[in-house]
């Protein structure tokens, strides 16, 4: 009975802590996000804390960022390092992007 009951345990631990982790508050914005409004701008989010844009199809920028507490902090590593700080709220599959109460932009996440 304890060597069904050991093994039933860590297996119980792994899937508590993959749950938990899936749910951290970064990984609600993992995958790309798409806004159409003036070409297509595409921001992808890895899991790794780093991302890229892309317009209309052509790499623009790399990233760092982080997401906590619905606030989303950029860091362009460009020639001048550059750090944005937007109230990002995600509601399932949308993403809406504000600086204080000024709405910047609305993206949506592509299927994989």
């Amino acid at each position: 009975m304890k060597k069904f009951l050991l093994p039933l345990l860590v297996i119980t631990l792994v899937f508590i802590t993959v749950g938990c982790k899936s749910k951290s508050s970064s990984n609600g914005i993992i995958g790309s996000w798409e806004n159409n409004e003036e070409g297509s701008v595409v921001i992808t989010f890895k899991d790794s804390g780093t991302g890229y844009t892309t317009f209309n199809g052509e790499k623009y920028d790399d990233f760092k960022y982080t997401y906590e507490n619905e606030i989303l902090t950029i860091k362009y590593q460009t020639i001048m390092e550059t750090e944005l700080k937007y109230n990002c709220i995600i509601d399932k599959d949308v993403m809406t992007i504000k600086e204080g109460n000024t709405f910047i932009a609305e993206y949506k996440r592509l299927k994989d």
